[in-house]
Parts: C-alpha cells; structure tokens; sequence
C-alpha cells in the first residue's frame, strides 16, 4: 500500500476498453411514472409491457422503462 500519493497511483487498474471513451446516460421510468407521463393507470402501462408494445427491463422487483423506449412508443401513437 505506500503512503506516498505516486505509490498508489502506480497500483491502480486499468480501465476496460470496453467501457472507456464517451457514455450516455440513459434515463429510466418505473411504469408508475410512465402512466402519470402518458395519462393511463399503471396496468394500462403493466399491460403494454407484457404485451411487448412497450420495451421494458424487469429489473429486481420491477420494470423499467428507458426514456427512449418511452417516446417511442408515445411517437407510434402520433404518427398513426
């Protein structure tokens, strides 16, 4: 461990290429925030989900909606 600042600096990973360069922040919706966005109740939303009109993650005990997913599915309603 070193107590000088370049002796730890010396011991630090390497980041993963994968991983490096410029990222985006993704936004994500629980459905509950989706249905108060769109104006609809949370099983409107559930159902939309299962039926895989709107993309959704299930992530540990619920869903979430990317922002993306989300306007695209509000655009599909606006250009029909």
């Amino acid at each position: 461990m070193g107590g000088r600042l370049g002796d730890d600096a010396a011991e630090a990973p390497q980041a993963d290429p994968e991983w490096s360069g410029s990222m985006t922040v993704r936004r994500t919706r629980t459905l509950r925030e989706c249905a108060e966005e769109i104006g609809v109740s949370i099983a409107q939303v559930r159902s939309w989900v299962k039926s895989g009109d709107l993309a959704a993650k299930w992530c540990g005990n619920h869903y979430l909606v990317l922002d993306t997913a989300l306007q695209r599915f509000i655009d599909s309603f606006d250009e029909s």
